[in-house]
């Protein structure tokens, strides 16, 4: 973590375990992701911290999640705001 950065705590759950990726960026095109290989297919929920965001600025985010039956889930486009 660098000094001052804005860092966002992305909380979420399954009903079963799933293979899940947080895509963010300044806008609903996104353009960054977040992936955490220890929670994958281990865990119904995910609580990844992304750091160095810019303070004050609105970011837009998805989770997309992947049991391991193939079946596939996304959330609908969300905004945070680190501070």
């Amino acid at each position: 973590e660098l000094e001052g950065s804005g860092v966002v705590l992305v909380l979420w759950d399954t009903n079963v375990p799933a293979d899940s990726m947080i895509f963010y960026g300044l806008n609903d095109r996104y353009g960054q992701s977040f992936y955490d290989a220890e929670l994958r297919q281990t865990r119904t929920f995910g609580e990844p911290r992304i750091t160095d965001l810019e303070i004050g600025t609105e970011y837009h985010f998805k989770i997309k999640s992947t049991d391991g039956w193939g079946n596939f889930i996304e959330s609908d486009d969300l905004v945070f705001t680190p501070r």
